[in-house]
């Protein structure tokens, strides 16, 4: 038995070649060298692993038996283990009988497809033996060595050993029983396309296809659930597998919310209502040829127009919700929107049943399991879709039972009646004594003379009121109550319109258009009877003096200009620059002043505005405004959805997890309060500990009842006093999608083509669907828990009490709601932190970059980037307490939060480490996991957050086994979470961009030119993948139901801004062109690229090769030993090439080793060491098969790899052009491809010969 050490040192063979490859007999004597050692297996009476034999030499110089690592002698070792290779196909547990013979039976004379069919249909025949169908119930699977044993081969085949090692028999078949029932059963969508991933991957691998079908066969005869020999155990597991599998599958949820959008149920989200009024406004009115001047200098009015519209439509879209939802039981059923939505989802969930039956069908079918297509089966999974519909029915006459309150409905509408009748009561009182001194025009009351309005403060007492010192004897008499108190004491609340809106305007309007007209002359009439002065100075529209009693609008008028006018003379020094904050408790005039001149928020410019604004052109605008759509469509997936929810999930999780901790501790502290007697602070933490546990229980109903708390949170929308509409302007993962008005008037017709696009693609791809569930989910709960600890009251409670009108209208209620907005933007990672000092500017250089042509598009995500970073802060044990302390972030957590919220982070790190000790040691991948119900392994990479904590845990699973952490992981994990990543496409891009340009400064104009519009088309070809993009899933189905290759292509070969533009519609082009233009993608170490079909529903599974476990292993990437990116990149099809034959090689060496537990146990260096040795003889193998296996007359495809690797691709490009070769390297045919190696292999010499030489003369 050879040593591990000598099994990675294959013999060396490689020697000179001349140009051509002409040179000594290298095959010959490596013949003589290594001889031929084909392998087979054992003959076996049962299912056993394949054994490697040794069979005669064969006299033959073909290279596979040539290249088959010698049988050295036994020599042992600490490593103990010798690897030969073997052939793949006998890989996989199970063989015939007879090596090389199936079992006696006459085979149909048809196609090569018939017969390995009917090959595959024997051998499972075989295998099942005298097994009799339906006699047996899963405990026998495990209890069966001969049923155990096709299980066992199945599942590491089709898995890997991960699913199988060190797993009981009952859990390696409860793994095989889950996948098999969530197929064939349950018809999950995701489980269906990953199995026929595998059958499509395994196409041409005999070995795999049998083994695969001996398991179908089993489980397809296996007794059914409801057999008399089930057990109740049996029954009731079985049962959990099959609906486990029909929640989890996300075809569900599509056809339910399909059902739902086609019968118009629940409400309608209305965080964005006002644009879409105002987009249709505008293009209206362009329609009736109002000029865009004009509709720019109204746009003011019609936004504030389109808000009110907004609010009307909303609420009454509650109020419809709320009146459905007052009928009970099956009476809500007796509707045609509810017999709509139960047809449509049961219609949709039919086809989809269907679908998933039929590749189920050809599953069985590629396998040898049956020869064709059960018709029945297929209508039966289709009428299955009834349970769907019943479930649907079921939902319907439910929705609604959380009882969440609906504050439109809960809360009295606001009526303008009810403030003009409170100025009246309210001037009346203030006169019944004398007025205070503070009241400018006093001296005017009781002369019986007039008080001109423009000429006092009236105005100014009008709108804020006036207050009363209190008495000697401790009383206080009566104050004026103003009109802003007044109206939100009444549910007026000023919400910014537009972004010139003021609150001058806001009251101008709600004079003008709300306020009763006979409200208004009676305050008039009191007051001027109550102070014995008659108002003067109102104007009509002429400017002329109004004689009498003023209409609204002039009122309203005289306001306006009052307001205006004073503010005109207000001190520029005073000229602050805050956020609008209006309430009760603080107004004062100079906040209406200042707003009035438009003087909030107009503080200095930070270096992300400055750098923005210097982009501001109308050019540049129209390129930024088609780079966010670009973004918008990019987002535009049901994968995309689902990571979404994830993050959203994981991360209000661990919030809520903080909470419970939290409240733990504070009952813990409440106790211990009242035993060392301090009262107050017991009850205090008592009360925030009960809040907090009760809110976190609710949680519960707010996400069994999905319906009403969207409801709700439309309906809190209507009723917000500011905050919520911030929600609107983002979506989930930071993307903008407010739109300015210059930006709605000036879209084109393409313009406005593209935004019906992305918008009927974020409504199908579910982007707006999860937007609200999420955004509802979060604002709902954090403003109960709000709720309930500031005013001892929960969400329920607060809405339905009598005085929720006045306790809405204080600043304590207000600051909730924008802490409750902002926490749902963190928890949905779409938050801004764009600020002054350093980190805020260079936040917001990262958010603004989406903005600036040409780099929004290479820096897409900046502001995900950035919550990601805050995220990662906040969570990070000590971080988060130093950045609080020095650097002050984090202000709204206390440090006993902030200890929280890194002790539940370091949990989940700890827990991630325990999982990725064993999972490493099975050849799995940073970010790569296993589904503990099925035995799948899944890529987390893209799952933000779950991806840092696998990372993280990772790191940690090292230093807790004393090891130390590689440094290509902490590479990896700084640049995938580091500012690198990001800016990765940026940074190549640029790259380009200025060598094209330095090339055409250089005098190179030509080949400059054709650099910078090869960079140009690259990004281009983004482009249109990315508007592409919503169209992958529609075209994955064409592909399936064509039959296309459904194996991601080598896009780089062939017309790359094609490959590249289309990437998304590859089955698309198949069908219209009748097959694919271009190879296969293959990797050194992935082999032919898997279709993951399941990635069309956030599901990444990955079908490891062997080699991709041993890489994973020692810790490299998994592209380290493909083919150098300057080849891949000049010449795409000696790439391809040059990545099979590697992988040829390399998987064999790579399945030894992983079949080797001294190998697998070794150190890390130890392994990297043995396995570094491989690849080198490996990688000259593989090279000199590229130049003796045949690749049909004429291959030019060694020398290119050749002159490619050893010179680079920019000097042999500048060869080609000195040359006049052109600018193909693959069209050089071998007399061409000659002279360019031997020009290059003598460059130096050429160009010190042509170089003038200089003497110097004393």
């Amino acid at each position: 038995m050879g040593s591990f050490d000598d099994t990675f040192r294959p013999v060396n063979v490689g020697r000179p070649r001349g140009p051509l490859g002409d040179q000594e007999d290298v095959i010959g004597n490596a013949v003589l060298d290594l001889g031929a050692a084909p392998v087979a297996p054992a003959p076996v009476a049962a299912p056993v692993e394949p054994e490697v034999q040794e069979e005669p030499q064969e006299d033959t110089s073909s290279f596979d038996s040539m290249f088959t690592p010698v049988e050295e002698e036994e020599e042992e070792d600490e490593f103990g283990s010798t690897f030969s290779r073997v052939e793949d196909e006998e890989v996989g547990g199970f063989v015939p009988s007879t090596p090389g013979e199936l079992p006696a039976r006459i085979l149909p004379n048809g196609t090569a497809e018939e017969r390995r069919i009917a090959e595959e249909a024997a051998y499972t025949t075989e295998m099942l033996g005298d097994i009799e169908p339906g006699s047996y119930t899963p405990n026998d699977l495990s209890e069966n060595d001969e049923m155990y044993g096709i299980i066992e081969a199945y599942m590491k085949d089709r898995y890997g050993i991960q699913a199988i090692e060190d797993e009981t028999r009952e859990a390696v078949v409860e793994r095989f029983l889950n996948n098999r029932r969530g197929v064939a059963m349950s018809g999950n969508a995701t489980r269906v396309v990953s199995e026929m991933d595998y059958i499509w991957d395994i196409s041409e691998n005999d070995g795999k296809l049998r083994n695969a079908g001996a398991a179908y066969a089993l489980y397809e005869n296996m007794q059914g659930i409801t057999g008399e020999d089930y057990t109740w155990g049996e029954t009731g597991w079985a049962t959990m597998d099959v609906i486990r599998g029909v929640v989890s599958d996300p075809v569900t949820w599509i056809t339910a919310g399909a059902g739902k959008l086609i019968a118009g149920a629940g409400t309608r989200a209305t965080t964005q209502a006002v644009e879409s009024i105002v987009a249709k406004s505008i293009q209206e009115q362009i329609r009736q040829g109002v000029s865009r001047e004009a509709i720019r200098a109204n746009a003011a009015n019609m936004y504030r127009q389109a808000a009110a519209q907004a609010v009307k439509e909303g609420t009454e879209d509650v109020a419809r919700f709320a009146a459905q939802n007052s009928v009970q039981g099956l009476q809500r059923l007796a509707n045609k929107q509810a017999v709509t939505e139960v047809g449509a989802t049961t219609a949709l969930d039919a086809v989809a049943g269907a679908g998933m039956e039929y590749l189920y069908q050809l599953g069985l079918m590629e396998t040898g399991v049956q020869d064709e297509v059960n018709r029945y089966a297929v209508g039966l999974a289709a009428l299955g879709s009834l349970v769907v519909g019943g479930a649907t029915a079921g939902l319907i006459t439910r929705r609604g039972s959380s009882g969440t309150a609906l504050p439109t409905e809960a809360i009295q509408a606001p009526d303008a009646s009810r403030v003009s009748k409170s100025l009246s009561d309210s001037i009346r009182d203030f006169f019944q004594s004398d007025l205070p001194p503070n009241v400018s025009w006093a001296d005017k009351v009781g002369t019986g003379g007039e008080l001109n309005v423009q000429d006092t403060d009236f105005f100014i007492d009008f709108l804020l009121g006036s207050a009363r010192e209190a008495t000697e004897e401790g009383a206080s008499s009566p104050s004026w109550s103003g009109l802003a108190q007044i109206m939100q004491e009444n549910g007026f609340f000023y919400v910014k319109r537009v972004d010139d809106d003021t609150i001058s305007n806001y009251i101008s309007d709600f004079i003008t258009k709300e306020m009763d007209p006979e409200g208004l002359t009676d305050f008039i009439k009191t007051f001027e009877e109550a102070s014995g002065t008659k108002l003067t100075g109102f104007l009509d529209e002429a400017g002329n003096v109004v004689d009498g009693i003023p209409t609204n609008e002039q009122f309203a008028n005289a306001f306006a200009r009052k307001m205006h006018d004073q503010a005109r003379g207000l001190n520029a020094a005073s000229q602050v620059a805050r956020r609008l904050d209006v309430n009760i408790e603080d107004l004062n005039i100079d906040t209406f002043l200042k707003d009035q001149l438009g003087l909030m928020g107009t503080g200095p410019l930070t270096a992300s505005d400055r750098f923005a604004d210097r982009f501001s052109t109308t050019v540049t605008q129209g390129i930024a405004n088609s780079q966010n759509r670009y973004i918008r469509a990019l987002v535009s997936h049901v994968g995309t959805s689902k990571l979404n929810v994830l993050g959203w999930a994981v991360s209000s999780s661990m919030g809520s997890a903080n909470d419970m901790v939290r409240g733990l501790g504070l009952a813990t502290r409440a106790s211990y309060n009242r035993v060392v007697g301090n009262e107050a602070q017991s009850i205090s933490d008592a009360h925030i500990s009960r809040s907090l546990i009760e809110a976190n229980a609710n949680r519960v109903n707010l996400l069994l009842d999905p319906n009403m708390t969207v409801a709700a949170f439309n309906s809190a929308v209507q009723r917000s006093t500011g905050g919520l509409g911030d929600l609107g302007r983002v979506q989930a993962g930071g993307i903008d999608v407010e739109q300015s008005v210059d930006q709605l008037i000036n879209r084109t017709m393409v313009g406005r083509a593209a935004d019906s696009y992305i918008e009927g693609a974020q409504l199908l791809t579910l982007v707006r669907a999860q937007d609200v569930f999420t955004k509802s989910q979060q604002y709902v709960f954090e403003m109960d828990k709000a709720l309930r600890i500031n005013f001892g009251r929960s969400w329920n409670e607060f809405y339905n009490a009598e005085d929720v009108s006045q306790l809405m209208a204080t600043r304590q209620y207000r600051q909730m709601e924008e802490e409750a907005v902002a926490n749902t933007l963190e928890h949905t990672f779409s938050a801004s932190f764009k600020g002054n000092g350093l980190l805020g500017e260079l936040a917001g250089v990262m958010e603004d970059a989406r903005n600036i042509p040409g780099i929004g598009m290479m820096v897409p995500f900046g502001k995900f980037f950035n919550n990601t970073v805050h995220f990662t802060a906040r969570n990070t044990p000590g971080l988060n307490q130093f950045m609080k302390a020095f650097g002050g972030q984090f202000q709204d957590k206390t440090h006993g939060e902030l200890f929280t919220q890194g002790a539940v982070a370091a949990g989940l790190v700890y827990s991630y480490a325990q999982i990725a000790q064993e999972e490493r040691s099975q050849g799995l991948g940073l970010y790569e996991t296993m589904d503990e119900e099925t035995g799948e392994v899944i890529s987390r990479e893209y799952d933000y957050p779950l991806s840092l904590f696998m990372a993280a845990g990772h790191m940690a699973s090292y230093r807790m086994n004393g090891e130390e952490i590689p440094a290509d992981v902490l590479t990896r994990v700084g640049e995938d979470f580091g500012l690198t990543g990001v800016t990765r496409g940026l940074t190549q891009t640029t790259g380009d961009l200025a060598d094209a340009v330095k090339l055409m400064i250089a005098g190179e104009f030509e080949v400059g030119s054709g650099d910078l519009a090869s960079a140009g088309g690259a990004v281009a070809a983004q482009a249109v993948a990315g508007f592409t993009r919503p169209l992958e899933g529609p075209d994955t189905l064409l592909g399936i139901m064509f039959g296309t290759e459904m194996r991601p292509l080598n896009i780089k070969d062939g017309n790359r801004f094609t490959g590249r533009a289309l990437t998304y519609m590859d089955n698309s082009i198949q069908i219209f062109t009748g097959g694919p233009a271009v190879d296969v993608r293959i990797g050194a170490q992935t082999g032919e690229a898997d279709p993951v079909t399941a990635k069309q529903f956030g599901t990444r599974t990955v079908m490891l090769t062997d080699t991709m476990r041993v890489m994973s292993m020692l810790e490299y990437e998994n592209w380290d030993e493909n083919a150098s990116f300057q080849v891949s990149e000049m010449a795409a099809d000696v790439a391809n090439e040059y990545n099979r034959l590697f992988f040829e090689t390399i998987e064999d060496i790579a399945r030894q080793a992983m079949e080797d537990e001294t190998f697998r146990t070794l150190p890390l260096e130890d392994q990297r060491a043995a396995w570094n040795e491989a690849l080198v003889s490996v990688r000259e193998t593989t090279r000199i098969r590229m130049a003796y296996e045949s690749y049909g007359d004429g291959s030019t495809f060694s020398d290119q790899l050749y002159i490619i690797e050893k010179f680079g691709s920019d000097t042999t490009r500048e060869a080609m052009r000195e040359l006049e070769l052109g600018d193909d390297i693959g069209e050089l045919d071998l007399i061409k491809i000659d002279v360019l190696r031997s020009y290059l292999d003598r460059i130096d010499e050429i160009k010190e010969y042509e170089s003038p030489s200089f003497t110097f003369q004393p």
